[in-house]
């Protein structure tokens, strides 16, 4: 049975009239409960609020919990909650997991941090570097001539393929491949190394991050997750579930008509 929740994005706000802040983590609003995680960004907010400690923190999160973990609606618990402290919620959004698994509610909360939460500075200048799929089919872009270089911002006004495309407003994120003729279109490739236990592999969360960023700060039309496999049937389709969430249309790259159906339309359209 799918159930749908409630979130707010949970932002440290040290000075409202000079209008910074840094998001901390997110807070889910469950029946009579709440959740609050936080990212890894504890040295970044210290650069807004040198003052801040762990135990900052900690409090912060109780006093979140104690207030709401109460029998009130989410939208009445948000109200409660928009400020405590140098800390506020940002506006109310949901999210929907398709089944009773934990592991389906965690995946979607780590997605949710994934996407709204800053990183640390060295993650965000640290290049994810190329994936063996994403090498591969570079390769093949290369040789019908149609692939420009690497970040090559303008050879997206010239219908060429641009790999490792950085998204102008999030000049962080890349997409792993980039063409833009008559409509916009981006392409994530993802190895997904499979195992019977663990969580989904980061590669996953980095694909599915970027469409969305994609589709909302470019209104890219087709979003593609190009992928190769390998691991158990159940944990494949548990991976592919969330993928189609957010991908217009999903490539197994092991299956030779998925792939001649991508490389066709992709090459066709750059030229």
């Amino acid at each position: 049975m799918a159930h749908t929740f409630d979130f707010a994005v949970l932002r440290l706000v040290p000075d409202v009239a000079r209008g910074e802040s840094v998001n901390l983590g997110v807070v889910i609003f469950r029946d009579g409960e709440i959740d609050v995680r936080l990212g890894e960004v504890l040295s970044r907010a210290r650069t807004l609020f040198p003052e801040l400690t762990d135990n900052d923190l900690d409090s912060a999160v109780a006093i979140l919990k104690r207030l709401g973990n109460v029998a009130l609606s989410s939208r009445e618990r948000h109200r409660a909650l928009a400020s405590v402290g140098a800390f506020a919620l940002g506006d109310l959004g949901s999210f929907s997991v398709n089944d009773e698994r934990p592991e389906s509610y965690q995946s979607q909360v780590e997605m949710l941090l994934a996407t709204f939460v800053a990183a640390p500075r060295s993650t965000i200048l640290r290049a994810k570097g190329p994936s063996r799929l994403a090498t591969e089919v570079r390769k093949v872009f290369r040789k019908e001539k149609v692939l420009a270089t690497i970040g090559d911002v303008g050879a997206i006004s010239e219908h060429k393929i641009v790999p490792e495309w950085p998204i102008p407003s999030r000049p962080s994120i890349r997409a792993d491949l980039a063409l833009r003729n008559s409509v916009m279109r981006v392409c994530e490739l993802v190895d997904l190394d499979l195992v019977d236990d663990g969580p989904p592999p980061p590669a996953l969360f980095e694909g599915v991050v970027t469409l969305d960023v994609a589709q909302r700060e470019v209104q890219a039309e087709q979003r593609v997750f190009a992928y190769r496999a390998k691991g158990p049937a159940a944990r494949i389709d548990e991976a592919l579930a969330i993928a189609r969430m957010h991908a217009s249309e999903v490539v197994d790259w092991n299956r030779p008509d998925q792939r001649e159906s991508f490389i066709h339309q992709w090459v066709t359209a750059a030229r």
